[in-house]
């Protein structure tokens, strides 16, 4: 990962700043600086008027998405996104700083190689409460006021991340990465498995997904059965507190995620000229066998999940890691309930 991408990631998480929130100082601030990533990729602006889309949310508060592509051979083109608000006085470092960064390095990588596939990068605004899965939403403007030179016709899916920063807390299970949303397209969730097969370095778990799952601005493209994946790590103990720092991000992991996009993108490319049947649709089966995996033991056909993956979600979230095999034997007894 670019050196410079990591210090934009330090940049938007200074203290100094003040945290993110809408209409202070340091979200002006953090939106300059993203401004000025784009000007330096030579990126598109997708807006008549230029980089931003602006929104009016209340008498103080107006909404700003921050919108760039980068133009490939086709009319196709799929959507990265991460936000960039915050609250009053957190650094925001995982949330959503991190993300931020690695979407930079992705797109960068792009700048010497001929894609077809045109790459739009969404840095939205508003995703944090109280605008949260509302219509203020900044991801959710985006979508009902999609600019001019975008349309759904051509479009291949979204792929949107939010806290990516940081390890789960699980022993043997740090590096890991879900991609919740894995039902919605076989194109999306084909190319993440390949590209989860050529990065050693992380582990990349697919979800089926559902609405307990809206943690971010995938949420809008669900609602409309769109194309979408959704990269975390999850909560983690520093989730909108002011100990989510640059310093307890893992930077290597930051790094690893990058990569694996950029892998993503490259067998997305290849596999857009496939027949939809050529790639396999995944299920509630794919889906057991990846909490499986996670677990490291055998699931049993179950009715639903959703027990698990609320325990789950509430294990790698803690600040004390947990053994293996203390989460095989929650699994279990969970199991035998279900």
């Amino acid at each position: 990962m670019e050196d410079k991408y990591l210090n934009l990631i330090k940049d938007l998480s200074d203290p100094a700043l003040g945290g993110r929130e809408p209409g202070s100082s340091g979200h002006k601030k953090a939106r300059e600086m993203i401004v000025r990533h784009f000007e330096e990729l030579k990126l598109e602006p997708l807006m008549e008027q230029g980089w931003g889309q602006r929104f009016p949310v209340t008498k103080v508060i107006t909404g700003e998405n921050l919108l760039a592509s980068k133009k490939g051979n086709t009319q196709d083109w799929i959507l990265l996104g991460a936000h960039y608000d915050h609250f009053k006085n957190i650094p925001g470092a995982d949330d959503n700083a991190a993300s931020i960064g690695i979407v930079f390095d992705v797109i960068a990588s792009l700048a010497q190689i001929s894609h077809n596939l045109t790459v739009v990068l969404g840095i939205f605004d508003l995703e944090e409460p109280p605008y949260f899965l509302s219509e203020k939403m900044g991801s959710v403007y985006f979508y009902k006021h999609l600019p001019k030179t975008l349309a759904f016709d051509h479009f291949k899916g979204a792929i949107v991340l939010d806290l990516c920063g940081h390890d789960i807390a699980i022993k043997g299970r740090e590096h890991a990465l879900f991609a919740i949303g894995a039902d919605s397209s076989p194109l999306l969730s084909a190319s993440i498995a390949e590209a989860a097969e050529k990065n050693a370095n992380l582990s990349v778990y697919q979800i089926l997904r559902r609405p307990r799952l809206h943690l971010s601005d995938h949420y809008i493209f669900d609602m409309h059965n769109q194309p979408h994946i959704f990269l975390s790590c999850g909560h983690w103990p520093y989730y909108h507190t002011p100990q989510d720092t640059f310093e307890r991000l893992n930077l290597i992991k930051v790094a690893h995620v990058a990569d694996f996009l950029k892998e993503a993108l490259l067998r997305i490319e290849e596999n857009l000229g496939k027949e939809t049947a050529l790639l396999k649709k995944f299920t509630r089966e794919d889906e057991l066998a990846e909490v499986g995996r996670l677990v490291g033991m055998e699931m049993p056909p179950v009715r639903s999940i959703d027990p698990i993956l609320g325990v789950l979600m509430h294990t790698i979230s803690r600040k004390k890691k947990s053994s293996l095999r203390k989460v095989q034997l929650m699994v279990k007894v969970l199991l035998k309930g279900l």
